[in-house]
C-alpha cells in the first residue's frame, strides 16, 4: 500500500512476483493504463462519469516488459473543499518547480483514484478506498 511515489511498473511487478498484492494511489501519468495492448484506458473520461458519492471501479492493465499486469482502478469524486485544496496544492507544487500544471492535472485533482490488484469479489471499491485512507495510520 503506498502513495503516488510507489506507483511505478517495476515496483508493482516486484510485489506481484513476490506473491503480494498492490494498492497504490496514482495520477494521470505515473502508470500507463490500457484496456488491451495499444488501447489506452481513458482515465480522465471515466472519472468524469462519477457524481455525488458514486464510486468508480474499472478493470485495466499496466504494460510491463511485454506483458500486461491486470488490476483495476477504484475512484471517488472529492467534495468541493477537498478539490480546491488539492488544486491549490498542485498549483503551488508546480510553481515551486517552475511550471504551470496542465489543465488535466487540475481536473484530476477533483478525484481520488488508486490502482489495485486486490480481488474484486473480496474487495469492493468502498473497501479498497477505505484501506487506502487508512494508510496514514500505517505510515
Amino acid at each position: 500500500m503506498g502513495d503516488r511515489g510507489y506507483a511505478r511498473r517495476e515496483a508493482i511487478f516486484y510485489v506481484l512476483q513476490g506473491g503480494g498484492q498492490v494498492l497504490v494511489r496514482t495520477n494521470l501519468v505515473n502508470l500507463p493504463f490500457v484496456l488491451e495492448p495499444g488501447v489506452p484506458f481513458p482515465l480522465l473520461e471515466q472519472l468524469r462519469t462519477l457524481s455525488g458519492t458514486e464510486l468508480g471501479d474499472w478493470e485495466v492493465y499496466v504494460p510491463h516488459d511485454n506483458q500486461l499486469i491486470p488490476g483495476r482502478i477504484c475512484a471517488l469524486k472529492k467534495n468541493k473543499i477537498a478539490t480546491e485544496k488539492a488544486r491549490r496544492k498542485a498549483i503551488e507544487g508546480s510553481r515551486k518547480q517552475g511550471y504551470r500544471p496542465r489543465p488535466e492535472t487540475l481536473e484530476a485533482a477533483a478525484y481520488t483514484f488508486v490502482f489495485t490488484t486486490l480481488n474484486r469479489g473480496e474487495f469492493k471499491p468502498a473497501k479498497v478506498l477505505e484501506m487506502y485512507r487508512g494508510r496514514w495510520q500505517v505510515e
